[in-house]
């Protein structure tokens, strides 16, 4: 058997090896912990909540079931709430929190931190829809327009929908069928009362008189989108008043016709009056 020759790096290496004491409980030099140097610079890790084991289908409803239960919690004040059992929960942690008990300010705060964050993006997301909804609705709009054809109708109308940065898009006009029947019913008794006001005889002289029914008309315009709302009331008051008033009592009769409403022209202004309140009710 040929004996085998050692390399000078491997017999150098045993030789180092044997003179440092290398071997079990005894590790190279350079990798000994230093004097006066943490064997675990980072500190012991903290300890993570075992996650719940998951559960079958009958105790995850009876778990939810009990975190909807109603309590009757008493306020100081005297007065009592009806809140939900996570609520009670997080009213407590928040009260730890106020307390001065660190686990729970920091424990509450990532929870706000958090929702934040989630309804942030819930925004962004709800908002997206909604821009690309405005855009397609333009766009067939415009479509329409440049080929002469009538403007297709929309609900909610792209003009209606409104964004303001961080918050969610508010839809300000009719969102389904029966609002937008009432808004234009709105509309046209509004129109009623502007050609009335505009018989009035005292609107083409007193100033007093005429601000006085610009106001009533614009109470009931707020409940209108900013698209259907007069620009100048004011304008449209003078250039009823300038024409003959036979023939604006004559355009009262035919728009009240219009409406379902028939017979005498004060009768029908009364008529109007209690359809309009079942209106604005539709539109609140």
């Amino acid at each position: 058997m040929t004996k085998k020759e050692l390399s000078e790096d491997i017999v150098t290496g045993v030789r180092k090896a044997v003179l440092e004491g290398v071997g079990y409980g005894k590790p190279p030099v350079h990798s000994r912990f230093q004097k006066g140097t943490s064997g675990n610079p980072n500190g012991r890790p903290r300890k993570r909540a075992a996650e719940p084991a998951p559960s079958d289908s009958g105790m995850r409803d009876a778990i939810l079931a009990e975190s909807r239960r109603l309590l009757s919690v008493h306020e100081k004040d005297g007065t009592s709430l009806k809140l939900s059992a996570r609520e009670v929960v997080l009213r407590a942690q928040l009260k730890a929190a106020a307390q001065g008990n660190s686990y729970a300010q920091e424990y509450f705060l990532k929870r706000v931190e958090r929702a934040e964050r989630e309804e942030a993006q819930a925004i962004a997301d709800e908002n997206e829809i909604a821009h690309a909804y405005v855009a397609g609705c333009c766009a067939e709009i415009e479509a329409a327009v440049k080929d002469g054809r009538p403007e297709p109708q929309f609900l909610p109308h792209p003009d209606d929908i409104y964004f303001e940065p961080g918050k969610r898009y508010e839809i300000r006009g009719p969102a389904t069928p029966e609002e937008l029947d009432a808004v234009m019913r709105i509309c046209k008794i509004r129109d009623v009362y502007v050609m009335h006001c505009a018989t009035n005889a005292g609107v083409a002289s007193n100033n007093y008189q005429i601000a006085s029914e610009v106001l009533f008309i614009r109470g009931f315009e707020q409940f209108l989108p900013e698209r259907l709302r007069l620009d100048d009331v004011y304008a449209q008051l003078y250039w009823y008043a300038a024409m003959p008033k036979r023939v604006v009592r004559d355009r009262i009769l035919d728009a009240c016709r219009d409406l379902g409403v028939v017979g005498a022209p004060d009768d029908c202004l009364e008529l109007l009056r209690i359809d309009m309140g079942r209106c604005l009710a539709v539109c609140r």
